[in-house]
Order: C-alpha cells, then sequence, then structure tokens
C-alpha cells in the first residue's frame, strides 16, 4: 500500500514538474519571438541620419485622435518649423501608440529614442493616468502593507506572464485574436477599455499617488531623453487640469527645461464656458485662434 502512494506521489511528481518545465519553455520562447519580432519592427521604425527629428510623446490628444494625421499639432508645428528653418528635412514624429498612461510611454521610451533619435523630446502626458492602469508603476506608489496594494501588483505582474496573454488571445471571442497577438509581439500596449470601469484596487487611494507616479514617470524620461543628447520641452493640456499646473511647473523647473502653457491660448475660450464645445477636437480643428497659437508657442519655446 506504501509503495503504491509513494509510486503515485512520483508520478504525480514528474507530471508536475513536466508540466511546469514544459510551460517555462513555452513563456521564454514567447518571450524570445516577441524581442525578435520588436527588433524588427524597430529596425523598420528608424529613421535617416540626415533627418531632424522632434518627437513629440503623448495620448490621443497628441496623435489628433479622429482627425487626418497632418491636423495633428505635431504636424503642424511640422510644417511651422520647416518653414521657419527652410528645410524638409524635420519631422515631428508621433510614436506608433495612443491611448497610453505615462507608465506604458516610459517603458518604451528607450526605444522611441533608438528609433527616432530626436533632437527634442515634448511631452505633453498625465491625463490617462487615472482611469488607464494596464502596465501602470501606480504599484510603487500605493499604501506600503497593504492587500489592494499587493493584488494590483500581482495582477500588473501576471498581466506581463506571455502564456496568460496567449491564453487571453487564443479564448478572445472579439475576432481580433491573431491581430491583438501581433500586436503584443511588437510590443504594442494593452488599453483600457473605453468607457473605463471602475477599479476596486485603486478606488480608494487619493490624488498623492497618482501625482508621485507622475513625477517619476515623466521625471525619467526627461532624465533619459537628457542622457541621449536630447532636448526636452514640457506642455500642459489646454483644456485639461490633471496634473494640475502647478505639477508641470514644478516639473519644469526640477529639470531647467521649457513649460509651453498651452491652456493661455485657449483662455479665451475658457472664460466664454466654450472650451467643451472643442475638447474633442481642440488640438487640431481650424479654431480660428487658438489652434494657430499653440504651435506657435512651442516654435518659441524650441
Amino acid at each position: 500500500m506504501k509503495d503504491t502512494l509513494k509510486r503515485r506521489l512520483q508520478l504525480a511528481f514528474k507530471i508536475a514538474l513536466t508540466c511546469a518545465v514544459t510551460l517555462l519553455a513555452i513563456e521564454v520562447l514567447l518571450r524570445f519571438a516577441g524581442s525578435y519580432y520588436q527588433k524588427r519592427f524597430w529596425n523598420a521604425s528608424t529613421v535617416s541620419p540626415e533627418t531632424v527629428a522632434i518627437l513629440a510623446l503623448g495620448e490621443s490628444t497628441t496623435g489628433g485622435l479622429w482627425l487626418p494625421i497632418e491636423d495633428s499639432y505635431p504636424k503642424q508645428l511640422q510644417r511651422l518649423l520647416r518653414a521657419h528653418y527652410q528645410t524638409e528635412r524635420i519631422q515631428v514624429l508621433i510614436p506608433p501608440h495612443t491611448g497610453q498612461n505615462t507608465s506604458q510611454m516610459l517603458h518604451r521610451f528607450p526605444n522611441y529614442l533608438s528609433a527616432s533619435r530626436p533632437v527634442l523630446v515634448i511631452i505633453m502626458a498625465g491625463v490617462n493616468n487615472i482611469w488607464s492602469l494596464a502596465e501602470s508603476n501606480l504599484g510603487d506608489f500605493m499604501p506600503p502593507g497593504h492587500w489592494r496594494t499587493y493584488a494590483f501588483r500581482l495582477r500588473r505582474w501576471a498581466d506581463d506572464v506571455k502564456l496568460f496573454r496567449l491564453a487571453r488571445h487564443l479564448f478572445d471571442s472579439s475576432g481580433q485574436a491573431w491581430e491583438n497577438m501581433r500586436s503584443d509581439l511588437e510590443g504594442k500596449p494593452r488599453y483600457t477599455p473605453w468607457p473605463p470601469e471602475n477599479d476596486p484596487l485603486v478606488a480608494h487611494i487619493g490624488m498623492d499617488a497618482f501625482m508621485r507616479l507622475w513625477r517619476s514617470d515623466v521625471g525619467r524620461m526627461i532624465e533619459q531623453a537628457k542622457e541621449a543628447g536630447a532636448g526636452a520641452i514640457l506642455m500642459t493640456y489646454p483644456n485639461y487640469d490633471t496634473p494640475p499646473l502647478s505639477e508641470f511647473r514644478a516639473m519644469a523647473a526640477k529639470w531647467s527645461i521649457p513649460l509651453v502653457e498651452n491652456h493661455k491660448a485657449f483662455a479665451d475660450l475658457i472664460q466664454q464656458g466654450r472650451a467643451k464645445e472643442f475638447s474633442s477636437r481642440i488640438f487640431a480643428t481650424p479654431t480660428p485662434r487658438a489652434t494657430r497659437l499653440w504651435p506657435a508657442m512651442l516654435l518659441a519655446a524650441s
């Protein structure tokens, strides 16, 4: 009886060990394949040495959501700079990812720098941090020792396990499983569903944790840009107050970089209470004064 039980335990152990080794091997293989695929992706995204590149880092507001790319603020700025310096070599580049929080930007920032080799990085980021929590570094700033903090960190770790992500894709009922797999291989950020759902793990923490997250992520990007030999410009949002203006001013002062206070370009609309009329198109639609003044302010700061 004891020998039978012993043999069964040994068999169970061998099966468990075989499964664990197999899963680990698959995880390593998936990570290797993803790394290879990303390397090809970023090599194909590298700009030519003759290009004078400026990297515009932000969210959908930077990409000009719902509008032609040529109407986005970076492309407006590109036209102004080319006209000002009389050259077509200048390119204002928008990373191929939108809808990100600052942690997602930070995680991909070295790739952005190596691919574009920018002389200047423009950062207008942070408004997504409160609702977009995928890959977020927020767990580093949540109350220590609380179960929600541990759960948040564990969830973020699990989200980065390739096997879990592959399983989600295989059981995806949206009809976009293969497209999502390719996005994962390219290292694209994982998006939070819109409209965002209330997350019970962060429902009870105050704004201080989110502000510390913003300071850390944005500060590290500015530091990395400087280390790469690029200048940096920080910009406020014209129509958002998260993070507040005081945070932008303190960050710009800390790193001794220019700050473009975009809300000034829209002061008249805000004072008239009409800013919300333009909230979804404020970054590109030709409102006669504001969208021309904003890139001009940035041109002066650069």
